[in-house]
């Protein structure tokens, strides 16, 4: 372009150059603009994927949150029927001690009356031979 202005006569070359002068100012601001804007695009552009990405974690843990509470639920009825198990083990612990207690305290009194038995037949084994030697 400013090869084909040294051809032009000096009044038309004046008016040329102030036009290109204009033209390339023009295309400067309008780069100008068009790179601010870009700039704001390519920002607003990654503020949108941290949102979505944002967005995509949230639902990803409420998901892992669901899970969570499921097993926490499952968990928490076993435990449940544990304790109802243990609590039916322990009374029938309870019912078996008190069993036991039963059965010691008659090995104790059939002890006792077997002493009194074999002592009373002794007594009379003894009484007898007494008797007889006198």
């Amino acid at each position: 372009m400013d090869q084909e202005l040294f051809s032009i006569d000096g009044n038309l070359r004046v008016q040329f150059e102030q036009k290109i002068k204009t033209y390339k100012n023009d295309l400067d601001e309008a780069k100008r603009v068009f790179f601010k804007y870009q700039d704001r695009y390519i920002v607003q552009k990654n503020k949108e994927t941290m949102m979505d990405n944002g967005i995509k974690v949230g639902y990803d843990m409420e998901n892992i949150a669901v899970d969570i509470k499921t097993n926490l639920k499952a968990q928490s009825d076993k435990m449940h029927k544990i304790d109802q198990r243990m609590d039916h083990m322990n009374q029938d612990m309870t019912v078996s001690d008190r069993l036991m207690l039963d059965i010691k305290k008659g090995r104790r009194v059939n002890k006792l009356i077997l002493y009194g038995v074999v002592s009373l037949i002794c007594l009379s084994v003894l009484v007898i031979v007494a008797l007889r030697v006198l």
